[in-house]
């Protein structure tokens, strides 16, 4: 099987090098950042199309521990 051509398609190239973050920088998020990223992160595909997800910030450093 051939490789596709990503650069034809913007979406396959995101799907392609999705990864996974498990270390955190300290900096706080900028505010319209965050907006932008909960906003797609509500209007992302869910298993079966049921949209049942949680979506929570936390921005204090003992709540998280």
């Amino acid at each position: 099987m051939s490789q596709p051509k990503t650069q034809e398609s913007p979406v396959l190239t995101s799907l392609l090098e999705h990864r996974s973050i498990r270390d955190y920088k300290p900096d706080p998020v900028p505010e319209e950042l965050l907006r932008e990223l909960l906003h797609a992160g509500s209007r992302a595909p869910t298993a079966g199309n049921l949209q049942q997800y949680s979506l929570l910030v936390v921005d204090d450093r003992a709540k998280l521990r």
